[in-house]
């Protein structure tokens, strides 16, 4: 398939769900949302285990294990994680049927930060 040439350098562009010049072209920054992950988590504690104070730590102890361990997170890094695909995963699946606590604070992480209307959010991880 042919793709129609540039103007500016003659060369014939390339498809990219639309063309564009790789030479000419500038490539934009897709809009991302980034939110502080372990704030973020901090907020859940905060507003929904007052006084729960063994429970707050088992909850977002094995959140975090469990996605840290999946996602291999370390200090001062950037990951995209969709936690709400995560959760509906879940209610078709049971991939968490093993792991209350670990779906208890995911739903409440969800609910949170309105997670289902937000689509895709680069998580940045520092502590």
């Amino acid at each position: 398939m042919t793709y129609s040439i540039c103007e500016s350098c003659g060369k014939e562009k390339d498809m990219y769900y639309s063309e564009w010049c790789p030479r000419c072209d500038k490539v934009e920054p897709l809009p991302a949302t980034t939110m502080n992950w372990i704030q973020a988590m901090d907020v859940v504690v905060a507003k929904h285990y007052a006084g729960e104070q063994n429970q707050i730590s088992s909850d977002k102890d094995e959140f975090w294990a469990y996605f840290a361990d999946m996602y291999s997170i370390n200090n001062d890094m950037y990951v995209a994680i969709n936690f709400a695909s995560v959760l509906e995963d879940h209610e078709k699946y049971n991939t968490l049927g093993d792991r209350p606590r670990v779906l208890k604070f995911l739903e409440l992480f969800v609910n949170e930060f309105d997670l289902t209307k937000s689509g895709n959010i680069l998580w940045h991880v520092s502590w």
